[in-house]
């Protein structure tokens, strides 16, 4: 409630606990401005410094004349997708997620841009020690740890520069048939669809938009 009182039409929030680096919570608003609350100045974005039992929060600006579409943490990382489709990143680089030009295993408290993605990005996923892109177009980026395929490749090398996750567009083109599929049979009898951007899955909706069916 505190929070609510002073940060209004929060659209949502992370709270990441990265360990022995401290921990960090990020709120991003329905008209895309961003605050940060971090008892490590390395990780809040614009080196604040919080006790996160009784701090406040600050707003985070990543670059002027632009909102934030997404943001996302996890292990001392921090991502934000802006509104002109670019990505930024600040934290611990830990498993070089943030791309080539930063050094593994360095600390960046401040936003840098990902370089080596296009400027449409859409959507984006952080994992342990990974992390994967999706643009407007179709495209699939993935980058870091890779033991068990979890970028896509068709194989289990890491990489350490954004590479095209092939199996995953693949799966993303033909899940984009079903859903169109389905959602023309599904409007024709009244009820109402919706894929979700916080989870890997489909969220299916009656006419009172109560969730009848989660499948991923």
């Amino acid at each position: 409630e505190k929070i609510i009182d002073k940060i209004k039409d929060i659209e949502y929030s992370y709270i990441n606990d990265a360990g022995i680096h401290g921990a960090n919570t990020l709120i991003l608003t329905e008209d895309g401005k961003l605050y940060t609350m971090s008892n490590n100045r390395n990780m809040s974005g614009n080196s604040s410094y919080a006790d996160i039992t009784n701090g406040d929060f600050t707003e985070l600006t990543i670059k002027e004349g632009t909102t934030v579409k997404q943001v996302i943490t996890e292990d001392g990382l921090s991502l934000a997708l802006l509104s002109n489709g670019e990505v930024y990143g600040w934290g611990y680089n830990t498993y070089g997620i943030l791309g080539p030009n930063y050094e593994i295993g360095g600390v960046y408290p401040t936003p840098v841009k990902l370089e080596g993605l296009p400027a449409n990005i859409r959507y984006m996923s952080l994992g342990n020690g990974f992390a994967i892109f999706a643009s407007k177009s179709g495209e699939v980026y993935g980058i870091g740890k890779n033991d068990y395929g979890q970028l896509g490749t068709g194989d289990s090398a890491g990489r350490t520069e954004f590479v095209r996750c092939t199996k995953l567009e693949e799966w993303l083109r033909c899940r984009t048939k079903i859903e169109r599929f389905f959602s023309s049979i599904f409007v024709y009898f009244g009820i109402l669809w919706k894929t979700t951007p916080k989870t890997a899955g489909i969220l299916w909706y009656n006419i009172n938009k109560e969730v009848i069916l989660w499948s991923f």
